[in-house]
């Protein structure tokens, strides 16, 4: 989740570059009919048009959901150099880390921010990857998986980081960047290289063979038909569509999604459905396709501009509350619904207090950590390295909150100190 205070994010590049693919010519038969979703008679129904036309500032504090927030300070050594965090999760003593441009590698720490160990390294070897996308954890059999970037997903043993084995993806028409474990199974994104009548966007891995032994989500049904490719090559999202909970199954939802979906453990359901009359249509992006002029800006400024829904994204399940964020035209929306109520507001602003000493009215806060992961007991969030300058001159001019911030330990940071983290706990 961004910075709630800092102007919305816009996403002009990514989805010019996004909507802009070409379509391929080739077309296959898939060897596996598209499954349909499990019901849910319990779905979860939000109205953003709700919120859309308000022009009212709501503001949530962290102190409303969290009783105090203490920061984990990652050890900074050369081989723990982290250039960010793309995803975390905790496991037992453990923090893990992945950071998937700088370092390529995940990183184990533990709960006090010590370095640990890196798992994996560079490389074609046993137990070695070439980039690493995304990583799963199978907590029952104390197993951490790893895909790079090359089809390839490599097994290793927790806590140590003993590789086990790998098994290499079979479909190369079908490209999988992200990764989730979920009883027994391991579950992946679908990015087709070719045109099928109606492809998925999501699956089921076998781990022995590496073979596709089932799938769901067709894009016609699920995502308007939005599908994306260079020539014979896929490009996707950055953004990982799955969420860990600790409550109930992993989340998946991707770009041009209205519904987020639950892994169940009797299979995959629906479990929220997002309502919008502006959410981005098939028939948006089929004109905006006809009207490029060849110029990716200007087809992406046409879209930003129709003041769209077109992504739900920064999902996150607390012990009360679901949160997560929405993209409308060059704007973010938030949505905090509270699941013993049953009952959905609408975000203006989060400031956080239980870090900074914060004045709305005088404009006084600090930069929001991105909330990553959550548990049972709090959620994780952490300063990226890009606003570590911000935020260390946010320390030395005095602008925590003593209480919870723990300003001691932070006075030691430096510019190039691995990205800090915060553990916001439940009463």
């Amino acid at each position: 989740m961004k910075n709630k205070i800092a102007l919305p994010i816009i996403y002009i590049a990514l989805f010019s570059a996004l909507i802009s693919c070409s379509e391929g010519k080739k077309n296959r038969k898939d060897s596996l009919s598209i499954s349909g979703l499990n019901k849910n008679g319990n779905i979860i129904s939000i109205d953003l048009d709700r919120n859309i036309a308000k022009e009212e500032y709501n503001i949530l504090y962290t102190s409303a959901l969290f009783k105090k927030a203490t920061p984990v300070i990652l050890e900074t050594a050369p081989e723990s150099l982290l250039g960010s965090i793309d995803k975390m999760a905790v496991f037992n003593d453990l923090i893990l880390v992945i950071d998937v441009r700088v370092a390529k590698g995940v990183f184990a720490f533990n709960k006090k921010g010590e370095f640990v160990r890196r798992i994996g390294s560079i490389g074609n070897g046993p137990g070695e990857y070439i980039r690493p996308n995304d990583f799963s954890i199978d907590t029952d059999n104390q197993l951490l998986y790893i895909i790079d970037n090359q089809r390839k997903i490599n097994c290793y043993k927790l806590p140590g980081g003993e590789f086990v084995n790998s098994v290499k993806l079979q479909d190369e028409n079908i490209r999988s960047n992200y990764i989730q474990y979920y009883n027994g199974k391991m579950y992946a994104d679908a990015n087709s290289y070719v045109d099928t009548e109606d492809e998925c966007m999501l699956r089921e891995i076998d781990l022995k063979t590496g073979e596709q032994t089932a799938c769901w989500l067709g894009n016609r049904e699920y995502n308007r038909g939005f599908n994306c490719r260079f020539g014979n090559n896929t490009f996707h999202t950055t953004e990982d569509p799955f969420y860990d909970s600790p409550y109930s199954g992993p989340k998946f939802v991707q770009l041009c999604m209205d519904t987020i979906i639950a892994l169940d453990k009797n299979g995959v359901i629906p479990f929220i459905s997002v309502k919008s009359e502006n959410f981005i249509t098939a028939e948006d992006i089929q004109k905006a396709r006809k009207n490029d002029d060849n110029s990716n800006i200007s087809l992406s400024s046409k879209l930003v501009q129709m003041k769209k829904v077109y992504q739900i994204r920064d999902y996150l399940e607390g012990r009360d509350f679901i949160y997560f964020e929405y993209s409308i035209g060059t704007q973010t929306g938030t949505v905090m619904h509270n699941t013993k109520e049953n009952s959905t507001n609408f975000i203006s602003f989060v400031l956080d207090d239980l870090i900074y000493k914060t004045n709305f009215d005088k404009q006084e806060f600090g930069i929001l950590p991105d909330f990553i992961y959550s548990d049972k007991d709090g959620v994780y969030g952490y300063v990226d390295t890009h606003y570590m300058e911000e935020f260390i001159r946010h320390v030395h001019e005095d602008k925590l909150n003593p209480d919870n911030a723990q300003v001691e330990k932070l006075m030691k940071l430096t510019e190039d100190s691995n990205p800090v983290l915060f553990y916001y706990e439940y009463e």
